[in-house]
């Protein structure tokens, strides 16, 4: 039986770890990956507002240690860590509305790893053989390859708008040249 809860221990663990990694790579998670650096950023109100700081790279670092006891202590972390993104910046702010989005991301990504389980005797006790688990983070993968969609063809529609402003102007400095 102590084999069993290790057993389902370290695959709750790799599931953290893979959960904590793919917020990593979000586009919503690129100011969350290291420790705000207030003092050479100038805001100096931020350890006053901000008392527990705490960042992605760290909670990776953390899990990798194995200082972490329970699935919600990792949680906890990666919930602060958009908590005080949103609790620093201004409503509408670009770090504030990605503090929001990773927040909704991680209860999503968190919530199967946070049910209990059926009890051990059960023939699908780990958490990668539970079928909520295993259709919640199948979810989970699809829309963040739909976010990624998204960003991607955010992008592109901005680079085409930079590209005919660019041809606009372009066209406009030729017709001045021509005039004179």
């Amino acid at each position: 039986q102590q084999q069993q809860l290790k057993r389902q221990r370290d695959a709750q663990c790799k599931s953290m770890v893979k959960i904590v990694r793919d917020l990593s790579k979000l586009p919503c998670a690129t100011g969350f990956l290291a420790p705000v650096d207030w003092r050479a950023l100038g805001l100096r109100d931020y350890p006053v507002l901000i008392t527990k700081p705490m960042d992605l790279g760290t909670v990776a670092k953390r899990l990798n240690e194995g200082r972490y006891p329970s699935v919600r202590d990792v949680y906890r972390d990666v919930k602060l860590v958009c908590d005080n993104a949103m609790r620093y910046n201004a409503d509408g702010s670009e770090p504030r509305e990605a503090g929001q989005e990773l927040k909704r991301i991680a209860r999503c990504a968190f919530a199967p790893l946070l049910r209990p389980f059926p009890p051990s005797n059960a023939p699908s006790a780990s958490p990668e053989q539970h079928p909520r688990v295993v259709l919640k983070l199948r979810g989970f993968e699809e829309w963040q390859r739909q976010l990624l969609q998204k960003e991607a063809e955010r992008q592109m529609a901005r680079f085409q708008k930079e590209q005919e402003h660019a041809t606009a102007r372009q066209r406009h400095m030729m017709q001045q040249q021509q005039m004179q």
